[in-house]
């Protein structure tokens, strides 16, 4: 039998942009981002401050500061 997949949306926003996937003690945050993400590493990917300090809110909310994070 397979294990128990549990996905909670964790946006504010209208569009759910974020979910909180748990599976037994796994956790993972999965984060869309509607822009195209350059591959310039120098530039952080083109991503802004403002998305950094999301993946940190989204890991110290729902991972207790440990765990993953995946942008798609």
């Amino acid at each position: 039998m397979g294990a128990h997949v549990e996905v909670q949306s964790v946006s504010s926003k209208h569009r759910g942009d974020a979910i909180l996937v748990r599976r037994g003690d796994q956790r993972w945050i999965i984060d869309a981002k509607w822009k195209r993400p350059s591959t310039e590493r120098d530039k952080n990917y083109e991503l802004s401050q403002a998305d950094f300090y999301q993946f940190f809110a989204y890991g110290h909310k729902y991972l207790g500061g440990t765990g993953d994070i995946y942008l798609v």
